[in-house]
C-alpha cells in the first residue's frame, strides 16, 4: 500500500460522505491500523469502511463525486462497491439486517460495531470507528490482535449457526437478549 496516496483518498472519500452527512466507519483491516498502529498497516490491500446496506442508495448518488475526484468504479455487488484512485483501493462494505446483527458475504457482525460509533483522527482526517473498536478486533481477529501477522486475513468469530445457537441458548435460560 502507498500510504501517501491511501491518506489522499481516505481524506478525499471522508470530505465527500461527511459532507452529505454519512458515519462511514473503519472497519477491519484500517480499523486495526487505526488501533495498532495509528498508521496504515504497510502490507494491507485497501481502506476498509462499514456502512448499513439502508445507506446504500444513498451513498450512491454520490459516485458522480467520487469521479469528479479520481475515483472509478472497479466493483460492485449486492454488499460491497470497491473505488480506485492512483492505484489504492476503498472498499465500502454494505451490512444487512440479520436479527441483532449485520451480515455481508463476507462477516455477520454486531449491529452496534456499524451504529454506535464515534469520530477518531486517524493520520490527521476525522473518521468515524465502532465505539467498541476492541471488541470488533477481538472478534475479528482474536485476543492477540495486537500482535501484527501478515498474510492472515481476519476470521469471523459468528457464524449464522453461531448466532441460532446463541439465540436459542438466551430463549431456553429465559434471558434478555
Amino acid at each position: 500500500m502507498d500510504k501517501t496516496i491511501a491518506k489522499e483518498n481516505l481524506k478525499c472519500y471522508y470530505k465527500i460522505t461527511n459532507d452529505n452527512s454519512f458515519n462511514c466507519v473503519l472497519i477491519y483491516g484500517t480499523l486495526l491500523g487505526f488501533k495498532r498502529e495509528s498508521d496504515f498497516i504497510s502490507y494491507d490491500e485497501d481502506i476498509d469502511i462499514g456502512l448499513p446496506a439502508s445507506e446504500r442508495l444513498r451513498w450512491e448518488r454520490l459516485i458522480h463525486l467520487f469521479k469528479k475526484e479520481g475515483f472509478e468504479v472497479m466493483r460492485s455487488d449486492r454488499d460491497l462497491i470497491s473505488l480506485s484512485r492512483n492505484g489504492e483501493y476503498i472498499d465500502t462494505y454494505f451490512f444487512r439486517p440479520f436479527l441483532w446483527y449485520y451480515i455481508n458475504h463476507r462477516q455477520i457482525i454486531q449491529r452496534n460495531y456499524i451504529l454506535d460509533v464515534e469520530q477518531g483522527l486517524f493520520q490527521g482526517i476525522e473518521v468515524y470507528i465502532p465505539k467498541e473498536t476492541i471488541s470488533f478486533l477481538q472478534s475479528h481477529y482474536g485476543s492477540d490482535w495486537m500482535t501484527p501477522k501478515q498474510n492472515q486475513p481476519g476470521k469471523s468469530t459468528d457464524t449464522i449457526f453461531g448466532i441460532v445457537k446463541k439465540l436459542l441458548r438466551r430463549i431456553l435460560l429465559n434471558q434478555n437478549y
